[in-house]
C-alpha cells in the first residue's frame, strides 16, 4: 500500500477503534490484500496497564465494524485481520517507550553501537521531551551474551544503563517474562 493510502487506512482504523475503546498499535498490508490491524485496550493515561486483555469476541467486534467502515471511507482490502499484539508486544513511538518503563524489552538499533545492534534490558524511560529528541534509556540484563567472540569496542555490563536516540531504534519488542511456580 503506497504512504498516502497507507496513512489514509491508518487514520480511519485509528479512528474507529478509539471510537469502540481500543488503541491501534500497528497497522499492516500484506500481500494477497490482506489488512493486519493489532490493536489493545485503550490505556487509562501514560504509566497505566490496560484493564484488560483484548479477547476474540473483541476482535470480531472490531473487525466486523471495520469491515462497514472501510469501503465507506474508501480503503481497499481483500482480507482483514484483527488481533492483540500478543505478550511480545511491538513498542512503536515516544508513547510506549514511556508507558513500559520498567518492563523487560528487545531492542534493535538501525546501526551498530559498541559493536551490537541488539540489546535486552529493563527500560529505564524515555529522556527528554521535545518530539525528535527522545533518548531511550535502558538498564542492560545478562540474559544476552555481552559481545560476541571477536567483536570490538567496550564490554557492556550487566546492570549498566545505556541511553540512545529513539530515531536509532528499529525494532523494540516486549520481552514475555515468565514466572514458573512449583505446585
Amino acid at each position: 500500500m503506497q504512504a498516502p493510502l497507507l496513512a489514509q487506512a491508518r487514520e480511519v482504523v485509528s479512528r474507529t477503534v478509539a471510537g469502540m475503546g481500543f488503541d491501534l498499535v500497528e497497522l499492516e498490508r500484506a500481500p494477497g490484500g490482506l489488512l493486519r490491524v493489532t490493536l489493545e485496550v485503550a490505556a487509562d493515561g501514560p504509566g497505566s496497564e490496560p484493564p484488560r486483555r483484548v479477547g476474540i469476541d473483541d476482535c470480531e467486534r472490531v473487525s466486523r465494524q471495520l469491515g462497514h467502515v472501510l469501503p465507506v471511507e474508501g480503503v481497499e482490502f481483500e482480507r482483514l485481520e484483527v488481533s492483540s499484539p500478543g505478550l511480545d508486544r511491538p513498542l512503536r513511538g515516544a508513547r510506549d517507550f514511556t508507558r513500559f518503563a520498567g518492563e523487560l524489552v528487545k531492542i534493535e538499533l538501525l546501526a551498530p553501537r559498541d559493536g551490537r545492534k541488539r540489546f535486552q534490558g529493563r527500560l529505564a524511560g524515555l529522556a527528554g521531551a521535545e518530539p525528535g529528541s527522545e533518548r531511550v534509556r535502558l538498564t542492560l540484563v545478562a540474559s544476552v551474551p555481552a559481545r560476541k567472540r571477536g567483536a570490538r569496542g567496550p564490554v557492556l555490563v550487566d546492570g549498566e544503563t545505556i541511553e540512545f536516540a529513539l530515531a536509532e531504534v528499529a525494532k523494540a519488542r516486549l520481552a514475555p517474562e515468565w514466572e514458573f511456580v512449583a505446585t
